[in-house]
């Protein structure tokens, strides 16, 4: 973390995600920074769902993953981010919590109960949400 007052704060963490279709990822440690190529060949043929209602951190996250060609959808709010879980298969969901219209939590819960009737959870396994402002 870094901050300055009256400026702001930078957090980072590190994500674990395991692709199984990859054979590389055992190779690839948390410690090494990645290549752009790595990225390339872990992500390839994934599909991701950013659910976002700030456009400009649509922007923001949407270029980071065109720069690793990671196919991803945008959804700007829960309520259409359980609309498109339903119609699409996702291998990792970044959702943010406090958004209108259905916040992050009660779409995880309704993606998560829909996982459980259609017996299909086993590629759907990680969700990283914004924190709460203090």
């Amino acid at each position: 973390m870094d901050s300055q007052l009256n400026k702001g704060s930078l957090f980072w963490c590190n994500l674990p995600y395991e692709n199984k279709e990859s054979h590389n990822i055992d190779k690839v440690f948390p410690q090494q920074s990645l290549q752009s190529d790595s990225i390339d060949s872990i992500f390839s043929n994934q599909k991701f769902l950013i659910v976002e209602n700030n456009v400009l951190n649509q922007k923001v996250i949407g270029g980071l993953l065109r720069k690793y060609n990671i196919n991803f959808d945008v959804a700007e709010n829960g309520e259409v981010a359980v609309s498109l879980f339903q119609e699409n298969k996702y291998d990792l969901i970044l959702m943010d919590c406090e958004m209108p219209v259905m916040d992050g939590f009660e779409a995880i819960l309704k993606i998560r109960e829909l996982e459980k009737k259609n017996r299909k959870n086993n590629y759907f396994s990680r969700y990283s949400s914004c924190p709460y402002r203090t």
